[in-house]
């Protein structure tokens, strides 16, 4: 069984990036633009990948958005 405790971290983690940066984006944008990437649409990944894979790209967005920002 897996860890329940993953769901609210996950939830944060995606909170963090939707409410924090991108509220002008549909949720199914947010999810296609930078979570479940592959080579192209057609091959994105959903419904195999894994939480813990799903926590570190949101993690790498959010390093990746903070830093273009500190930028502007």
């Amino acid at each position: 069984m897996r860890d329940e405790e993953r769901i609210p971290e996950l939830l944060d983690l995606l909170k963090k990036l939707w409410s924090g940066y991108y509220t002008d984006m549909r949720f199914g944008q947010l999810l296609i633009n930078f979570i479940f990437v592959g080579e192209s649409f057609l091959e994105t990944e959903m419904w195999g990948q894994e939480d813990d894979i799903t926590s570190e790209r949101i993690k790498t967005v959010l390093e990746w958005v903070k830093k273009k920002r500190a930028k502007e």
